[in-house]
Formats: structure tokens, C-alpha cells, sequence
């Protein structure tokens, strides 16, 4: 369990690469979500980034089902809809209930010192990722654009500037506030009125 502590420290010291950095994707218990994550660790692996991934998952059960050797998971992940609402009603499934444990986990990682690429498990991986990011000095943040939006689909953030440290922390607080008080949504976002 990623919430013993020292748990998720110890995890990324034990699969960042020589350069500190490590990818972090999410996988829930459905089949679909198990082949697609499996599917995806075999593509890391042709690559050479299959050791160097953080996978968490729901639960430890769903762990045992993954091709994936470490597995974590997080008894922080959601169990049950937190409040009804539109996002909720739409979106309650295995995904919704870690969209703050990722922004979460990825704070507290870059605050330790390690860089993050945080992708869902239906990206493609066709290079190491991490050599072009490495080049990218003068960025703390890379995140994929999606019809004018930032996707959170695939994010990589660098440490060591308190501006992103800040940003992520703050992405993290707002989603577990939308996520358990949906009332709020309006108010942060006001685009997202009914």
C-alpha cells in the first residue's frame, strides 16, 4: 500500500532511472483495463522502460491480475461516488477514483526529487520519452494540449522549481475538492456551470 509510510519514496527510489525520473500510470479491475495496462507494459519494455514504471492499481487483487512486477496500490483510491453530480453520474468508474491520487502521488514525488511522467495506459510508446524531456531545461512542466485544454492523459513534471511544485499541489487539492464536494465546481471553474 502506497499509504504506509516512506511506501511511495521507497517505490520510486527502487524503479527511477540512473537520471531520477520515472513513469507513473493507473490501472483499475475491469478486464479492459487490465489487458490495455498489461498490453502497454509490454510496449514499455521494448523500449527499456518497463523497470521504471510505478503502476498502481485499485487494489491488491487487481495488482495480481497485471503483468506488472512491482504492482502498488493505494487504499486511498475511492471506493464509493463520493457525492452526486453530473461528473460523477457521467464518469463514476475506476478512472474517477484516481485522478487525485495521481496528481497527489506526483506532487509529493517531484517535492522528494524525482521527475514524473505520469501517461494513461492506452498511450503509445514507441521511444524513451525521458531523453527529449531531459533536453527541455527551461520547462518544469510538460503537459499534453487537447482541444485548447491541458489533458491530463500525460504529464511530465521536473523538481526542483517551486512554481511547478506549487501548481501540482494545487491541481491535486482542487481535484479532491471537486471530487467530494461537487457543489464547488461552479465556483473554481466557471465555465463548467449547468
Amino acid at each position: 500500500d502506497l499509504e504506509a509510510p516512506g511506501a511511495l519514496e521507497a517505490a520510486a527510489r527502487q524503479l527511477a532511472t540512473s537520471s531520477g525520473d520515472l513513469l507513473m500510470m493507473v490501472t483499475g479491475p475491469d478486464q479492459t483495463s487490465i489487458q490495455m495496462a498489461n498490453n502497454t507494459l509490454v510496449s514499455l519494455a521494448e523500449i527499456g522502460l518497463r523497470s521504471h514504471v510505478l503502476m498502481v492499481a485499485d487494489t491488491w487483487s487487481t495488482c495480481v491480475q497485471l503483468l506488472a512486477s512491482p504492482c502498488f496500490w493505494s487504499s486511498r483510491v475511492l471506493r464509493t461516488a463520493p457525492a452526486p453530480s453530473i461528473a460523477s453520474k457521467l464518469f463514476w468508474d475506476w478512472r474517477f477514483r484516481f485522478y487525485y491520487i495521481k496528481k497527489l502521488y506526483m506532487a509529493r514525488l517531484l517535492k522528494v526529487g524525482f521527475g514524473v511522467l505520469q501517461a494513461d495506459t492506452d498511450t503509445v510508446w514507441v521511444h524513451d520519452p525521458f531523453r527529449v524531456l531531459r533536453q527541455m531545461t527551461s520547462t518544469s512542466i510538460v503537459c499534453m494540449r487537447d482541444v485548447g485544454l491541458a489533458n491530463a492523459g500525460i504529464i511530465y513534471a521536473r523538481p526542483g522549481s517551486h512554481a511547478a511544485q506549487t501548481v501540482l499541489e494545487e491541481v491535486a487539492w482542487r481535484v479532491q475538492l471537486m471530487q467530494n464536494h461537487p457543489e464547488i465546481v461552479g465556483k473554481i471553474v466557471p465555465f463548467a456551470k449547468s
